[in-house]
């Protein structure tokens, strides 16, 4: 059974995940597209060529690695907060049924 702390902190991790998810993201675009756009050519346009084809083939890999990791972070911390939220309700519920007076 989990506490409710321990589902706090794990929406926290995931918070924290999809946010580091999103600055790699960034970066390997940037890597890519600067590999791509800046690749000088050279006198062998096949090297050219497939080296410019392969830094595509990186930048539509991370995207799509990218997209489904951020679907399922997104998931998991929806997930998380309806559990928390759960959480709070049962023990506000608990609270109240402590506090009603007992009848005699």
């Amino acid at each position: 059974m989990l506490e409710f702390r321990d589902v706090v902190w794990m929406l926290l991790q995931w918070k924290r995940f999809k946010r580091l998810l999103g600055g790699a993201t960034g970066m390997f675009w940037l890597l890519c597209s600067s590999g791509v756009l800046f690749l000088p050519e050279e006198e062998d346009g096949e090297t050219w060529f497939w080296a410019r084809i392969s830094l595509l083939v990186c930048l539509l890999a991370s995207t799509i690695v990218s997209l489904w990791l951020y679907i399922a972070a997104r998931r998991e911390i929806k997930r998380l907060e309806r559990v928390s939220a759960d959480m709070r309700i049962e023990e506000a519920e608990a609270q109240r049924q402590r506090k009603a007076p007992r009848p005699r």
